[in-house]
């Protein structure tokens, strides 16, 4: 087990509650919206925030976790309000680790070291974003395309 204490420690516990949440749901998500299974959706990610606090874990990470917790409910359900706020809630998350990741960096983010590999991948990276901004900026409603565009940027800066 990764935390002491065994399968009876209380983190191992979480983790493996985490897991067993992670798996259920993929047997519930062809079902049709419902609390019970927007429940055992967010369980899987929501547990892993719990382990991050009993853990002592930084304060972004356990924000992400959180907040990734809160998307995972929210689109379980449909609805325009619920996409949105799944929408919210995951950027907030996804600002969260940017944070936590700029914070691990150290003085100087990596991409600054321009080895070829890191270069062609920033590259790739970029094509892919803006591919996926032309294609949904096509497909998703009118008042919901700031947002989404917003929220594939936050995604391109956390990656």
């Amino acid at each position: 087990m990764p935390f002491a204490g065994g399968i009876t420690g209380t983190e191992n516990g979480t983790l493996l509650l985490s897991v067993l949440s992670a798996v259920t749901y993929l047997y519930l998500v062809s079902r049709p919206p419902e609390l019970k299974r927007a429940i055992i959706k967010t369980l899987g990610v929501g547990l892993l925030a719990v382990l991050a606090i009993e853990a002592d874990g930084p304060a972004f990470l356990i924000t992400a976790l959180g907040f990734g917790a809160g998307g995972d409910f929210f689109l379980a359900f449909t609805g325009e309000r619920m996409f949105l706020a799944g929408l919210v809630s995951f950027l907030i998350a996804h600002i969260a680790y940017i944070v936590l990741f700029l914070q691990d960096a150290g003085s100087e983010p990596p991409f600054f070291d321009w080895q070829m590999w890191r270069l062609v991948l920033l590259v790739l990276l970029a094509v892919h974003g803006a591919v996926m901004a032309v294609r949904l900026w096509r497909a998703v409603p009118g008042d919901l395309r700031l947002p989404v565009m917003v929220y594939i940027a936050a995604i391109m800066v956390m990656v």
